[in-house]
Formats: structure tokens, C-alpha cells, sequence
């Protein structure tokens, strides 16, 4: 197919995806559905990835993930504010809101999909896209292994929550192992490891950190 006339059928399926995903985000079977679509499209090659890239509906999906990477889903309404002025764009809260409530492991498997589908690394907008949608799964994290080592917040269930995302949005990075040159997905976790392992010890009583850490471990493996 020619760009023209694959465009639209490509921004099509990534609308449906934002629709659903935004709309629907506690409905396990439509959520399962939405990301299959979105991780076969990111599967089907550079050709497909460019028209995926340049949907406008992909766009707010990556930046929806790059405001949520760090917002629990008891997040107050001043963290929401916060996280959207820090990453611009033209988002409504009403999209924002409805992402933040998608079960962690769904938003991991949304970003395994931003990885793969932004992986061409002959175009810059992809590479940029990608760059955005690391770093909001580093930053939170940087931030969280910081103040855990400096003692500066108590072992609460918001920490725990906040532990418990960042885990799975890594281990979403770690399944992306089909993305255009996959060694990236090493250069990005390893250097992490150490803190993961870490959590394993601080949280060696709560059983879904572990299974979250665990299940990582292994994939990553």
C-alpha cells in the first residue's frame, strides 16, 4: 500500500485504540483488544510504524503515558495538574483521567507498544517520541529510589502504589524486545537493575511487588 492510502486506516485503528483505552479503561476484554490492535500494527514493520508515528491519535496516546507514568490511580487532582503542565500538549483532563484509571499492567502493555511502534531510529520523530516516553518511566523512578534512600518518605501504601507502577511500566519496556534495534532495551534497564533488586529487599513482605519484580526478572531474563 502507499502511504495515502494507508494512513487513514492506520489512524483509524489508533483512534479506536485512544477511544477505548480513555473511554473503557476498566474493561479488561476491550483493553485487551485495544492492545493487541496496537501491538500487531507496531509488529507489521518500519513501513507501518512511520503511518503509526504520524496518526494524531498515537501522539496523544504517548503523551497520555508520558502524564501518567508517575500518577497512581489515587493521585490527587494537584499531582494531575502538575504532571500535564510538565509535559505541554493539548490533552483534556477528561482523556488524562481516564488513562490514570487504566489498571497498571494495561499501561505497561500500552508503552510496550509505544516502544516498539517508535523504534525506527532513521526518524527523528520517533526517536523523540521514544526519548519522552523513557524518561517518564525513569524519571518517577529516579525520584522514587532517591527519597527511599534518603529516607525522606515513609513506607506507605502511595510509595507502595508508586513502586508497584514503576515496576510494571518497566517490565512493559522489557516485552518490547521487537523493536528496531532491541539492544536499546538492555542499554535502558540494566543500569536499574541494582534499584529493582533493591525493592525486592525494602518490600520483601509485599507479595505483588515481589510477583511484579519476579515476573520483570524473568522476562527480562
Amino acid at each position: 500500500s502507499k502511504p495515502e492510502t494507508a494512513q487513514p486506516v492506520v489512524s483509524f485503528c489508533t483512534t479506536l485504540c485512544l477511544i477505548y483505552i480513555c473511554h473503557w479503561p476498566q474493561e479488561k476484554e476491550v483493553q485487551d483488544e485495544s492492545t493487541s490492535l496496537l501491538l500487531a500494527l507496531a509488529k507489521k514493520g518500519e513501513f507501518v510504524r512511520s503511518l503509526i508515528v504520524n496518526s494524531p491519535s498515537f501522539e496523544k496516546i504517548a503523551g497520555l503515558h508520558a502524564v501518567c507514568a508517575s500518577l497512581r490511580h489515587n493521585a490527587s487532582q494537584q499531582e494531575m495538574s502538575v504532571a500535564m503542565s510538565a509535559v505541554g500538549g493539548e490533552l483534556s483532563i477528561d482523556v488524562v483521567r481516564g488513562y490514570q484509571r487504566l489498571p497498571y499492567i494495561d499501561r505497561a502493555r500500552v508503552l510496550t507498544c509505544l516502544v516498539i511502534a517508535c523504534s525506527s531510529m532513521q526518524d527523528d520523530k520517533s526517536n523523540a517520541m521514544l526519548n519522552v516516553c523513557l524518561k517518564a518511566v525513569e524519571a518517577p523512578f529516579s525520584a522514587l529510589v532517591q527519597a527511599l534512600g534518603n529516607k525522606q518518605v515513609k513506607k506507605d501504601i502511595n510509595v507502595q502504589e508508586s513502586a508497584c507502577l514503576s515496576i510494571l511500566l518497566y517490565g512493559g519496556v522489557v516485552l518490547a524486545s521487537e523493536m528496531s534495534e532491541p539492544e536499546r532495551v538492555p542499554h535502558f534497564i540494566t543500569p536499574t537493575l541494582p534499584h529493582l533488586s533493591g525493592l525486592m529487599t525494602y518490600y520483601a513482605d509485599d507479595l505483588t511487588i515481589c510477583e511484579g519484580l519476579l515476573k520483570m526478572f524473568r522476562d527480562y531474563a
